[in-house]
């Protein structure tokens, strides 16, 4: 995966077979280590109930949430 940001948004860029992990697994993670002993993670996940396209940031972790009906599209 790769994260990418500009201005006030980010884009996460999948491989192919990262796509298909998502499709199987249902939750994809990316992370980067950095001095200090912090570890910055940002996934996407497959969610149920979630009805729309959610992002949050927690802990050193950025989580995209891509609801069930979008994600079989």
């Amino acid at each position: 995966m790769k994260l990418r940001t500009t201005h006030n948004s980010i884009r996460i860029r999948v491989r192919k077979s990262e796509l298909t992990l998502l499709h199987k697994e249902h939750y994809v993670e990316e992370s980067i280590q950095f001095p200090s002993n912090v570890r910055f993670k940002f996934g996407i996940e497959i969610s149920s109930d979630k009805e729309q396209l959610e992002a949050s940031l927690a802990d050193h972790n950025l989580m995209l949430s891509i609801p069930q009906a979008e994600a079989v599209q």
